[in-house]
């Protein structure tokens, strides 16, 4: 079946709901590719790194899951 979504969205925020990151793209892309990037954008963004990182399933790729602890995050 077709991708019928015209957009995505990415919203990345803190335990307060605070929003510290957001992405909107066109079609649909992959979850996993998305996470390190926000990762470093939050990171220059605040000049600190998150302390701990979730995603939703369609980012636990092997690759993804590692990709935080070879940025500093020291939990995932």
């Amino acid at each position: 079946m077709p991708v019928e979504f015209g957009y995505k969205a990415q919203v990345v925020d803190n335990s307060d709901g605070s929003v510290l990151d957001y992405l909107v793209m066109q079609g649909n892309q992959a979850d996993a590719p998305l996470l390190r990037p926000a990762v470093e954008r939050i990171k220059a963004r605040f000049a600190k790194l998150p302390k701990a990182v979730t995603a939703n399933p369609g980012s636990g790729e092997v690759i993804t899951e590692q990709e935080p602890s070879a940025l500093g995050v020291t939990r995932s």
